[in-house]
């Protein structure tokens, strides 16, 4: 899996197990730094997919990291931390953390958060995908139904004949719906 990661952690130790632990699943773990600017720095140089953050870093917290992070682009973001406070798992959120993972944690749990959060959003932008897809799709019949309207008040006919007027001037001319749709609209005007 070709998955570029991002440690950022004040403590070498965390660092290496967590380095440890992705490489061994397959992960490209190559970035690391060890407080919150260096990793702002280090991902916007590489743009990482996956961030991993320590929540108390120098410099620049976890948190504060993350939505910086956000600001500029939207890697699956991670947080470590020792301690649970629900203030900080509800910045989490708001700071566009896709999990939380209290230290010590287990090689099976760290896997679970980042494996969830590489899948929602893989989910994520495959619906990204279908929504730009259905708004093209809702334009062009915006234009063709425009089209068909201007025909039909030009030259008398029904519906069914103005879109089969375009279907068969599509075809001629070889262009697609839309295209001729436009070309219509230019010619007869609205």
């Amino acid at each position: 899996m070709s998955v570029t990661v991002m440690i950022a952690d004040d403590e070498p130790i965390t660092r290496l197990d967590v380095k440890e632990i992705l490489l061994k699943a397959g992960y490209e773990a190559k970035l690391e730094a060890g407080n919150g600017e260096a990793a702002v720095r280090l991902a916007y140089e590489h743009r990482p997919e996956l961030v991993i953050l320590d929540v108390h870093m120098p410099k620049l917290d976890g948190l504060k990291a993350a939505r910086q992070l956000r600001k500029w682009y939207d890697p699956v973001i991670i947080l470590l931390t020792s301690h649970y406070r629900r203030e900080w798992s509800e910045s989490a959120t708001a700071a566009g953390a896709s999990g939380y993972v209290m230290k010590p944690f287990t090689e099976g749990g760290l896997l679970m958060t980042v494996e969830i959060g590489l899948e929602q959003r893989r989910k994520l932008r495959a619906l990204e995908e279908d929504v730009r897809k259905l708004k093209s799709k809702m334009e062009e019949r915006r234009v063709v139904d425009k089209a068909k309207v201007l025909l039909m008040n030009r030259y008398s006919v029904s519906e069914e004949e103005a879109y089969a007027a375009l279907r068969s001037r599509s075809m001629q001319e070889r262009r697609t719906l839309l295209k001729t749709a436009e070309a219509v609209i230019r010619e007869i005007g609205g």
